[in-house]
């Protein structure tokens, strides 16, 4: 039989010293897991931040850097002087600073690659051509505007024609099948001859590309007649003008947008800047030897080095000895060679 001594023993509570060792070391245990997950949130919003970033910045350079390398390019036409464009200036989607693209070679100044080496002032006017409705955005002083001027496959793989066009006036015809919606600005070349037009019949013809002297999505050709009967040596292209440059984003910060043939898509959100330096071949050897925002001939250029800078929409990391936390910024600079400029020059000398 257990005598009192032992019964109270078993009864009795613990100590307040010892409830408050408890309740201290309960207290650290708690701390120190809070500690790890602040932590772990932490990274983990660093993490997603560096993400999104790296994502934007990557995509964004690469869509520059494919435009810089098509900038000039008309297939293997030199000579742009020899583009005719008969696409009707009156129609509504018809943009005097966008769709005579090459200018048939007549515009003094144009060239594959021009923009504003540091913008003041400067406004891109974003056209929607369902509505006809235009829309102002201003450039962010200081930062570069890039515009790019080319022509690009309209089809994956084989783009080029067959042998079975006639003469002037015949519908091209597709070695293999390519669904090119009705209403698309094209541009069919050879290495003699360009003809920049309007596709007017709708897709699912597949092969067949016709070119009407008809409307057809807010364009129209003003003649069905090209300027040569085109063979299997031409190829269709879709002929590009497009502008990049930094205006206020929409959600408030500055980001980074893309013109393309009038109408302005938002690429990269918080963006800090935008800077273009274009490669001048002063020795006409293919290879850029003087560098610089601007060239008074531009058509001399024969590389563009891009570079964008962005940062993290909040402030999210402190360094030691920092009093406030700051946006993560990273900086992507790619510089690309125009091809058709390199290969010309390296061909020539």
């Amino acid at each position: 039989m257990k005598n009192f001594n032992d019964a109270n023993r078993l009864t009795q509570g613990f100590t307040l010293i010892e409830l408050l060792v408890a309740l201290f070391l309960g207290a650290v245990l708690i701390f120190g897991a809070i500690q790890v997950f602040d932590s772990s949130r932490e990274g983990a919003r660093v993490q997603n931040a560096m993400a999104s970033i790296q994502d934007g910045g990557r995509v964004a350079m690469e869509l520059i850097s494919r435009d810089i390398r098509r900038a000039d390019s008309s297939g293997c036409l030199a000579d742009k002087s020899r583009i005719q464009n008969i696409l009707d200036a009156s129609t509504a989607n018809y943009l005097d600073d966008v769709h005579p693209f090459f200018n048939l070679g007549a515009t003094a100044g144009e060239s594959g690659v021009t923009g504003v080496e540091s913008a003041l002032g400067d406004v891109i006017t974003d056209f929607n051509p369902l509505t006809a409705v235009s829309t102002d955005l201003d450039v962010i002083d200081g930062t570069s505007i890039l515009r790019v001027v080319g022509a690009a496959p309209a089809c994956d793989g084989i783009n080029a024609l067959d042998n079975s066009s006639l003469d002037e006036d015949d519908p091209l015809r597709l070695r293999s099948a390519c669904e090119i919606p009705e209403g698309t600005v094209l541009l069919v070349a050879d290495c003699q001859r360009a003809d920049i037009f309007v596709k007017t019949n709708p897709a699912g013809a597949g092969l067949v590309i016709e070119h009407a002297a008809t409307a057809a999505g807010g364009f129209a050709n003003t003649q069905p007649t090209f300027s040569k009967t085109y063979k299997y040596d031409a190829q269709i292209l879709v002929p590009f003008v497009r502008e990049y440059f930094v205006a206020q984003g929409s959600n408030g910060n500055n980001s980074l947008y893309r013109r393309d043939s009038g109408r302005v898509q938002e690429l990269v959100t918080n963006v800090v800047d935008f800077q273009v330096i274009y490669g001048q071949d002063s020795n006409d050897n293919g290879a850029a030897d003087i560098f610089a925002g601007t060239f008074a001939d531009m058509s001399t250029v024969v590389s563009v080095r891009a570079s964008l800078t962005v940062r993290s929409e909040q402030a999210i990391i402190r360094e030691p000895g920092d009093v406030d936390s700051r946006p993560i910024i990273r900086n992507y600079t790619s510089t690309n060679g125009i091809r058709n400029r390199v290969v010309a020059s390296s061909v020539g000398g």
